[in-house]
């Protein structure tokens, strides 16, 4: 019987890729933070919900603060 090996050795080979709906691959950068970017994003919380900023440093999630 023969001995296949079950685990990679290389890591660079057990990479994968995930799409989008448009077949293009989501955008990372060298620390693998996911890069999202879009002229005329629109984020909007429902009324009394989360509050969404958008600063130059990255996106800020603030819950309710009566949960």
């Amino acid at each position: 019987m023969p001995n296949f090996k079950i685990f990679q050795d290389n890591p660079d080979y057990a990479r994968i890729k995930v799409f989008g709906n448009n077949n293009v691959a989501f955008s990372t950068d060298s620390s693998g933070n996911l890069g999202i970017t879009s002229t005329g994003l629109a984020i909007t919380a429902p009324t009394n919900g989360l509050m969404v900023t958008a600063a130059a440093d990255g996106l800020a999630i603030t819950p309710p603060s009566n949960g």
